[in-house]
């Protein structure tokens, strides 16, 4: 989608929307490879994680709320299973210490400078 010349990926569920903001250099990527309107997005899980293990802020764009489905604990790291409105699974990786993890739900803050898009026709790498 594009608003105001940002563009963000946009999540499935049309009653729970939300909205990654891509960072300018992405979103040049994005143009140059001719705007393709689906994409597979994607994102490791140590880029995924809980507002106080995140390294900005959580805001909009760059924040959605998850539910929590499994919880592997790994000494100083929790690998969490998550839900995202629409049924979009992410794994995260999250810092032991923090509370958070321990929710049902919380909102997850993504490190949209590390995300992954590709075209669906072709499995080119957009970025």
């Amino acid at each position: 989608e594009v608003n105001n010349g940002a563009v963000s990926v946009v999540g499935p569920d049309a009653k729970a929307p939300w909205r990654l903001r891509l960072p300018d250099e992405k979103a040049a990527s994005w143009r140059e490879h001719g705007a393709p309107g689906q994409v597979l997005f994607g994102i490791r899980p140590e880029h995924v994680t809980d507002a106080a293990s995140a390294r900005s802020a959580a805001e909009d764009g760059n924040s959605l709320t998850v539910n929590v489905e499994v919880r592997e604990p790994l000494g100083s790291t929790v690998q969490l299973q998550l839900t995202a409105p629409g049924n979009i699974r992410l794994t995260a990786v999250v810092d032991a210490d923090s509370a958070q993890w321990r929710e049902s739900a919380f909102q997850a803050v993504l490190d949209m400078d590390k995300c992954h898009a590709f075209d669906p026709a072709t499995d080119e790498a957009i970025f």
